[in-house]
């Protein structure tokens, strides 16, 4: 067995889309958690959440139908080309987007494997 396979490893996740991903020995976090620790963010008022800051979009179309706006914009998808990767119409996606038509289990999940999220912040 190698000395990597018996230290403790710590898995250590930056960012999204795709992640970062590290394995790092166990004793070496602390080292790391030294270097985060001046960007920490104690007080929860200096922090705003995104329902908070979508609660008026929300309120226009819901939640879902934002993410999905937001998502695509952030991708630099049109409709008609997000339609065409869930295997939907143009037409379809505006309504879902507009919030004229619930989105389905099975369109969540498509959603939800093209930009990396759960599916259930689209139900």
């Amino acid at each position: 067995m190698s000395a990597v396979a018996k230290t403790r490893l710590t898995e250590i996740v930056i960012g999204s889309r795709p992640p970062k991903r590290f394995k790092v020995p166990a004793e070496e976090t602390k080292g790391i958690l030294l270097i985060l620790d001046k960007y920490r963010v104690d007080d929860e008022e200096d922090t705003i959440s995104a329902e908070e800051v979508f609660k008026r979009l929300y309120a226009k179309t819901s939640k879902a139908a934002t993410l999905i706006r937001g998502y695509r914009t952030r991708d630099s998808l049109t409709q008609a080309q997000l339609a065409k990767k869930l295997g939907t119409s143009q037409s379809a996606l505006g309504a879902i987007e507009t919030g004229e038509r619930p989105i389905s289990k099975a369109m969540a999940k498509k959603l939800a494997k093209l930009f990396d999220a759960d599916y259930r912040s689209f139900l």
